[in-house]
C-alpha cells in the first residue's frame, strides 16, 4: 500500500501472496495430525503404550489441529477472494465483495464498508490465530511424547 493509504490491484495481489505462505503452517499441522492419528490407532490396536494423560494430550493436540485447519480454510478463502479482485477500481471491488458476502450470509451488514487497511489487519489476525493453534498443537504433541516415555532406564 502506498503511504497515502491508496490500495491498488497490485497491493491486493501482494496481500494474497503473503497470505499464501500460511499454507506451510497447514502442511506442518497435517503432518502432526497424521502422526497423532497413527499413534492413537496403534495404541487402540494394543501396539505401544499411551500411559497416563498421553491419550488426552493426543486428543487435545488433534482438536488444536482442527482449529488450525479452520483458520487455514478462512485464510485460503481470503487468498482466493483477493486473487479475484484484480480490476482497476479497488474501492468498487470492495463494495462488490461486501455485497456478495452479505448476500451469501457470510458477513454481517455492520462490517460492510471497511477500508483495506482494516481488512488486511483482519487477514493477518487470522494467520496469527492459525500459527497460535499450530504452536499449541505441536506443544501438546510434544508433551504427550514426553508423558508416554518410560521413566527410568536409558
Amino acid at each position: 500500500m502506498s503511504a497515502r493509504g491508496d490500495v491498488t490491484a497490485f497491493d491486493l495481489q501482494v496481500m494474497a501472496l503473503l497470505l499464501r505462505q500460511a499454507r506451510r503452517l497447514q502442511g506442518l499441522s497435517g503432518a502432526m495430525m497424521a502422526l497423532t492419528a497413527l499413534w492413537l490407532v496403534l495404541a487402540a490396536a494394543g501396539v505401544g503404550a499411551t500411559p497416563g494423560l498421553s491419550p488426552w494430550l493426543l486428543l487435545a493436540s488433534g482438536v488444536a489441529g482442527l482449529a488450525q485447519g479452520f483458520c487455514a480454510a478462512r485464510v485460503d478463502f481470503d487468498v482466493s477472494l483477493l486473487q479475484r479482485l484484480d480490476d482497476g477500481d479497488v474501492l468498487s471491488a470492495a463494495r462488490r465483495l461486501d455485497a456478495s458476502l452479505i448476500g451469501l450470509g457470510l458477513m454481517s451488514p455492520a462490517r460492510a464498508g471497511r477500508d483495506w487497511h482494516q481488512r488486511w489487519q483482519g487477514m493477518r489476525r487470522l494467520v496469527a490465530y492459525q500459527a497460535a493453534w499450530l504452536v499449541l498443537q505441536a506443544s501438546l504433541l510434544a508433551v504427550a511424547c514426553l508423558a508416554a516415555r518410560p521413566h527410568g532406564g536409558v
